[in-house]
């Protein structure tokens, strides 16, 4: 009986979770077009603070390859990879090293004058991103 209590508990607790494009869908907000996400990322440099504490600068390329350098306290550390957008909008992204390689995909909408990044699969978080510094050019020679 405990462990049916248990169960049906954790069951309604992960059904009260909602994703962020969910949380951005039932806000009445759509997602940004490619065209939208083309313009907000080609040739920008990104600059901000990563969940783990790490300060990263990312250049995202028009060509579709970005550049990438992480600095801590303990040292830093450069990486590169492939990023695109798909027809309907979806960003994603991939590493060589950085998150063991593995593929990110996100959509992207715009909550005030914040942009929320809503992880749809693979690897990454979904972040609000309101802090993150965004310039135009590769201004840190990436």
């Amino acid at each position: 009986m405990r462990i049916l209590l248990a169960l049906a508990m954790a069951v309604l607790a992960v059904a009260g979770c909602t994703t962020k494009a969910e949380q951005m869908a039932e806000a009445g907000k759509t997602p940004l077009s490619k065209e939208e996400v083309m313009l907000l990322v080609a040739n920008t440099t990104e600059r901000g603070v990563a969940s783990t504490g790490a300060d990263y600068v990312i250049y995202w390329d028009p060509s579709g390859e970005m550049r990438g350098e992480a600095t801590w306290s303990g040292g830093s550390e450069i990486d590169r990879g492939t990023w695109s957008v798909g027809e309907d909008g979806l960003f994603c992204r991939q590493w060589e090293n950085w998150v063991d390689g593995r593929q990110g995909c996100w959509r992207l909408y715009e909550d005030g004058d914040e942009i929320v990044w809503a992880l749809v699969s693979g690897s990454g978080e979904s972040s609000q991103q309101s802090r993150d510094e965004i310039l135009t050019g590769n201004v840190e020679n990436l």
